[in-house]
């Protein structure tokens, strides 16, 4: 169904919309008992009238005589926010990556599935195409007005640099050691330093600044952090080591300890997970927005 959304339908529903008795500025733009959602007519300094879609307090999307559209968010960054701008406006429109975004057609792009920017609390977005008597008449197309700025969260390298530097000597060691044993992990080896119950090994839990004290200061617990932190990773190959059986409602269950072969980026990019999740090794930048949804915004 195609989702008609420009001035001239909107100042038609602004006229035919009655005011709730009593309530001059109130018209309900859909059901009259959602008087958080409604419609208003505003003044512009031209002398001629713009007409916005108010979500609660919040004019989410202004319609201007000459095509143009803002879209705001007034600070309330909500998947229902970002629905009230879908339902109201021509664009689509989500909340991803702690931002609501919007989606729409660039003339001056190649992207097919037109671009996305974010709406920091608010985005104008200027109509390219022809537009005549308050309607559309060749396509949709929008461009945002000026750059649209995001911040973005980024690994401040100095900081990464010096939280890493600490547990070189546990990279060192695990490096030596998966090179020597061709990068099997034996499960006869994980057992001289594990807790085994009923055939089985308790890990127990350990968050990341656990892990990350114990790297620098437990040479004797090095083995066994490096099973740990690889423990649900899926390795290379893996041999049956051991296996028991467990008696169960149902019958007899069969567990099996595995010999398990990794590679040493694979324990790597665990270690520097754990590096992150026990210091702030990050900054934020300003970037320009590329018309794509981007992650690690603030």
């Amino acid at each position: 169904m195609t989702r008609i959304r420009d001035y001239e339908y909107f100042k038609n529903q602004y006229e035919k919309i009655k005011p709730i008795r009593g309530r001059p500025d109130c018209r309900p733009i859909h059901d009259r008992r959602h008087t958080h959602k409604t419609i208003i007519a505003k003044k512009l300094l031209s002398g001629e009238t713009s007409y916005a879609l108010k979500f609660h307090n919040t004019e989410c999307v202004e319609y201007f005589p000459n095509g143009d559209i803002v879209v705001r968010t007034g600070g309330w960054v909500t998947p229902l926010t970002a629905d009230f701008i879908y339902t109201y406006s021509p664009f689509k429109c989500w909340k991803q990556y702690n931002k609501v975004w919007v989606n729409f057609v660039d003339e001056s792009s190649n992207h097919e599935r037109g671009v996305s920017y974010p709406v920091n609390g608010e985005l104008t977005l200027q109509y390219e195409g022809e537009y005549q008597n308050g309607q559309h008449v060749h396509g949709v197309m929008y461009k945002p007005v000026g750059d649209v700025a995001i911040t973005k969260r980024v690994v401040d390298r100095a900081k990464a640099k010096a939280a890493r530097a600490v547990v070189e000597p546990f990279l060192n060691f695990a490096k030596l050691f998966l090179a020597m044993s061709d990068g099997w992990v034996m499960h006869s080896t994980v057992k001289e330093h594990v807790e085994i119950i009923n055939g089985q090994i308790n890990w127990g839990y350990f968050s990341s600044p656990d892990l990350y004290e114990q790297m620098q200061t437990k040479e004797d617990r090095y083995i066994f952090m490096m099973a740990y932190l690889l423990r649900t990773d899926e390795p290379i190959k893996k041999n049956i080591a051991e296996t028991h059986e467990e008696k169960m409602q149902w019958g007899m269950h069969r567990i099996h300890m595995y010999d398990k072969q990794f590679k040493f980026e694979t324990l790597k990019r665990r270690v520097y997970t754990v590096v992150e999740g026990a210091n702030d090794i990050y900054t934020t930048k300003e970037v320009i927005a590329s018309g794509k949804a981007m992650t690690n915004v603030v």
